[in-house]
């Protein structure tokens, strides 16, 4: 048991040196590869549970807009650049996101209030 608990803080120690020598080349992976703000809800809602017909309305949901092809495109190459991983599922493959962009200060866009008050005023 002791053995065990020496492992795992040497296996945790490891991990936050690669942690930080990896840091500046993950930054500028999401930065190149993340332009604008369509790009970085599709990479926030990459969570391999979600298909690509999930994610566009979310994205339409900030009043902005993708597409299937879009989407697939980018998960494409986000793949190449290693910055998601292919996760095969029954209908075929989603992807996942590797990194957490609050981790590295970029932040997603502010999701617009739906306006209530037309609704009920117009029912």
């Amino acid at each position: 048991m002791n053995d065990e608990n020496q492992n795992t803080k040497i296996l945790k120690s490891i991990l936050k040196w690669i942690k930080f020598l990896g840091w500046p080349k993950a930054r500028e992976a999401l930065e190149e590869n993340l332009k604008d703000e369509v790009d970085r809800l599709i990479y926030h809602f990459s969570d391999g549970e979600h298909g690509i017909r999930d994610i566009i309305p979310k994205v339409k949901a900030y009043n902005l807009s993708t597409s299937y092809g879009g989407i697939h495109g980018k998960w494409q190459r986000w793949a190449k650049d290693g910055i998601v991983m292919p996760k095969p599922v029954r209908a075929g493959i989603r992807y996942v996101k590797i990194f957490d962009l609050a981790e590295f200060g970029i932040e997603l866009p502010e999701k617009p209030e739906e306006k209530t008050e037309e609704k009920t005023a117009s029912a």
